[in-house]
């Protein structure tokens, strides 16, 4: 999740049209501007389509949690860093034998695009639900 701001402080409260092009923002009165760039965020190799699809042919489901029908959501906490790479992975909810490996596929990922703030590569936090759900025949 990134944050960012921008404007101007003024003692005084005021509207003004703003123009949007692409991810700019732009404010011209009396000659007065200001431009406030919005972060391009994090993306997966080939996009949210194919991280779902890297997510479900890797995730492996524990033998345990089969064996003793658990099944649940875990919620994966992480970073990608400014040159693409996951870091900080942590389950951070869910139930403690899918944990695991709710981690584990998570760090088989491959380097992502990071994510941009005026030009510049920025961290960027991550949290993924993982569903680990058994079908019955």
């Amino acid at each position: 999740m990134i944050f960012s701001s921008c404007g101007k402080f003024d003692s005084e409260k005021r509207t003004s049209p703003v123009e949007i092009k692409g991810d700019t923002v732009t404010e011209n009165e009396n000659n007065d501007a200001f431009i406030c760039e919005f972060p391009i965020p994090a993306e997966f190799p080939g996009g949210n389509v194919a991280w779902l699809k890297f997510l479900k042919r890797n995730l492996v489901y524990p033998e345990i949690a089969i064996d003793q029908n658990i099944q649940g959501t875990v919620i994966v906490q992480f970073k990608v860093c400014t040159d693409g790479t996951l870091c900080d992975i942590e389950a951070i909810s869910g139930p403690n034998e899918l944990k695991e490996s709710a981690v584990k596929v998570i760090k088989k990922s491959p380097k992502w695009t990071p994510t941009s703030l005026n030009g510049c590569n920025v961290i960027d936090y991550k949290r993924q639900p993982i569903i680990f759900h058994m079908e019955y025949e």
